[in-house]
């Protein structure tokens, strides 16, 4: 990276900076009284992707306006080579939220909009004693207390099923904001993939469709990212 990439990358990265931290208040201070860290860390982490793309669309069109851009095409280069380092610290914010999603104490079930039970109950086939995480309940009334070994089923479902949708709309982001394209499509192609994410969430969460296929949220990005570079 060159002095002009640094530059870029340094004032990008301030505005994710900024953003998230607007964010994270919204967040904070929209969700229900039962919100934990880790619930509000797996929303923040979700909405890391649409602030990125915000905050680098925005120092882009600010260099554009200064005429840096303009002075970069003169001397030859890609309109997405210039851009290099606002794409750097996309790229930064996308591992970041990535990182996040996997830390076993982020709790991404918030992401799926599902009723769940406050303690999830299974019962032996002999009615004689119900588990939950850490705890027995025996058929006389008698309580156990036994140390949860691993994180539950549906907790581990939630991780996978976000990280799917969301870390491949991250991973494109820093590529797509930085590439010029027509507005239209700029807004056709983020409206679609957000509301792709949604969509994809609420299927998996309503077990209509495998984890797996959350990743298909990304392709409105990189179609139109495709389309633009080819």
């Amino acid at each position: 990276m060159n002095a002009y990439d640094r530059a870029l990358f340094r004032r990008a990265l301030l505005a994710i900076a900024v953003l998230l931290v607007l964010a994270a208040g919204i967040v904070v201070t929209t969700d229900e009284a039962t919100s934990t860290l880790s619930t509000r860390a797996a929303r923040l982490a979700a909405l890391t992707p649409l602030v990125t793309a915000a905050a680098l669309l925005g120092v882009a069109a600010h260099a554009r306006m200064r005429g840096e851009l303009r002075a970069l095409d003169a001397l030859g280069a890609a309109p997405w080579r210039s851009l290099r380092g606002v794409e750097g610290a996309g790229a930064l914010a996308a591992v970041a939220s990535i990182v996040v999603l996997v830390v076993p104490s982020t709790d991404a079930t918030s992401l799926l909009p599902a009723v769940r039970p406050l303690v999830d109950w299974t019962f032996a086939v002999d009615g004689s004693r119900a588990f939950a995480a850490g705890l027995v309940v025996h058929a006389n009334g008698a309580l156990e207390v036994t140390r949860a070994v691993s994180a539950p089923a549906s907790l581990r479902h939630a991780t996978w099923a976000a990280i799917a949708c969301v870390a491949p709309i991250a991973c494109v982001v820093p590529s797509w904001a930085s590439t010029p394209m027509t507005p239209r499509l700029r807004v056709a192609s983020g409206l679609t993939a957000a509301f792709c994410a949604v969509l994809a969430l609420h299927l998996v969460a309503a077990a209509r469709i495998p984890a797996a296929l959350a990743v298909t949220a990304a392709m409105p990005l990189a179609l139109s990212l495709w389309r633009s570079r080819r």
